[in-house]
């Protein structure tokens, strides 16, 4: 949201904006050399709802969130600002303990204000942002992902060269990374959409493909990556545009290695990905349900950009309405690609795939051994599930084992709408139930934020690995630990309730599950 602010308020020919990342006194700043704030404005600006961006349809975050989320997301706050004839420093302090309740006194803005003739900017400078970090620390990024997470999730990755346009501004933007040893590096940050063409290579495009195999030339597109730029209309006539790359899965792995020197299997993932006014929105849509759907998990990288998209408070996402929209013009470039899948995945230089796939192999056994053992002499799984595939196993080695009982399962299919089709026994009746697994069940919330097929009304029982309660509380669900004796369903651990469909699912937390039967012995 910040660097959205910074591109949205620079109004001159050559912007400029400096970011810095200090991970040794874990602080961020970001400068540009925009037309500044004035006093009146600054006392204004840092509440809810307020804007100073009219003028233009194309301009973008015109709610007025993200300067106070920034604000309310630190406990220490500073701004410096120059319209060109007077300088105002500004600070805020404990506003992110405030929002929690730790300190009672409410927020202020201590201002100092001199007369200045000099250039126009704007500087914020953001401290005790580690502590609000529930699921990750931002500081253990390194410039390589930094960088990446500025072209891909922020207004920093303008996609109008992606979309063979001209940005409607030309911005200079450099990144000064601090390490934990006090180190610094300054890199410069293309003002443009970071895309796996830049870096998987050779590629060619769809068009041109489709031309070279009609013509018998063959041996001309063997291994290499598809791409393809263009756009679609809906039904109503709205247009959208998008881009997408089909290359193997591997390759992609190569590319989080060049990003970021290690592997990081969840860098680039199969999913939509939503831009808006040339804008990278950060959010992303689980692919509709599709036959050969491995493809896109594995496969398919797609950019749609929609500038009509009316984005939520905070852009943390979109109405359903816009979600099936998306989706079903995704299905349709889907089924452009969907027989070429094969050809461009499993080409003949499968030699080389096969190589890196046997290294893969052998890295995720060494890895392997670094995994816990689940312990639990009674089961054949050995060691403590990663993904959601190891939780449907273990959950079905303990129904075996008959640690949990009345379950049995009519059918099994993570590519249904519903994972899990089973007939319940509860005393002398019968129920037929459906159940959900994830590996982490706070999961659950990105589906029913997408507004996907499935339906939470109908499912009865999730059955997960793990279960983030901060992840739930933060997003207004409750999660509460089963005290019942005898649950309705065996082993349940926790209850949710889901606020859009008012009601509770019974939870199966595996690993709180096995932690209750060993203390059993």
């Amino acid at each position: 949201m910040k660097c959205q602010l910074v591109f949205d308020t620079t109004k001159i020919k050559k912007g400029k904006i400096d970011f810095t990342f200090d991970t040794f006194n874990q602080r961020i700043s970001v400068r540009d050399n925009g037309i500044g704030i004035n006093v009146e404005q600054l006392k204004r600006i840092l509440k809810p709802n307020v804007t100073y961006k009219y003028g233009s349809d194309f301009l973008r975050g015109e709610k007025g969130v993200g300067l106070t989320f920034i604000l309310f997301s630190t406990n220490n706050f500073e701004i410096e600002t120059s319209n060109g004839k007077e300088k105002i420093d500004g600070k805020v302090k404990n506003a992110f303990d405030w929002v929690k309740s730790k300190v009672d006194e409410v927020p202020k803005l201590e201002m100092s204000i001199e007369k200045e003739n000099g250039s126009p900017f704007t500087e914020f400078k953001l401290g005790g942002i580690s502590s609000i970090m529930d699921d990750f620390n931002l500081f253990e990024f390194n410039i390589g992902k930094l960088k990446y997470i500025l072209r891909t999730k922020t207004a920093a990755g303008n996609t109008a060269s992606l979309f063979n346009q001209q940005p409607r501004k030309d911005i200079e933007i450099s990144l000064t990374y601090i390490d934990e040893k006090n180190k610094s590096t300054i890199e410069k940050v293309p003002y443009g959409f970071d895309a796996p063409h830049n870096y998987i290579k050779p590629n060619i495009s769809f068009d041109e493909r489709k031309e070279k195999k009609a013509n018998g030339q063959d041996e001309k597109v063997r291994g290499k990556a598809v791409y393809k730029t263009d756009k679609t209309r809906t039904k109503s006539g709205r247009e959208i545009k998008y881009y997408y790359f089909v290359c193997s899965r591997y390759k992609y792995y190569e590319m989080s290695k060049n990003i970021l020197g290690y592997d990081d299997k969840e860098l680039v993932e199969g999913r939509i990905y939503l831009s808006t006014k040339n804008m990278p929105t950060g959010i992303e849509i689980s692919p509709p349900t599709v036959g050969k759907a491995g493809y896109w998990a594995n496969n398919l990288y797609i950019i749609m950009e929609y500038d009509d998209l009316d984005l939520d408070m905070g852009r943390k996402s979109v109405s359903g309405r816009i979600v099936k929209m998306i989706r079903d013009e995704a299905e349709k470039i889907y089924k452009e690609l969907q027989n070429h899948f094969s050809d461009i995945v499993d080409t003949d230089d499968i030699t080389e795939d096969t190589l890196e796939s046997q290294e893969q192999i052998e890295e995720i056994w060494d890895s392997l051994s670094s995994v816990d053992n689940l312990n639990a002499g009674y089961l054949n799984y050995f060691k403590v599930p990663l993904f959601e595939q190891g939780v449907v196993a273990v959950f079905h080695e303990l129904v075996g084992a008959k640690k949990l009982h009345g379950y049995q399962t009519w059918r099994t299919n993570m590519k249904d709408t519903y994972d899990e089709f089973v007939k319940y026994k509860s005393g002398k009746r019968d129920y037929k139930i459906l159940i959900e697994f994830k590996f982490d069940a706070a999961d659950i919330i990105k589906d029913i934020t997408d507004g996907g097929k499935k339906e939470y009304s109908k499912i009865q029982l999730l059955v997960c690995w793990d279960i983030d309660i901060k992840k739930f509380k933060s997003e207004g669900y409750d999660v509460i630990d089963n005290e019942e004796e005898t649950p309705f369903f065996n082993g349940t651990t926790h209850k949710i309730s889901i606020p859009q469909i008012k009601n509770q699912i019974s939870v199966i937390c595996l690993k709180k599950f096995l932690e209750q039967e060993s203390k059993k012995k």
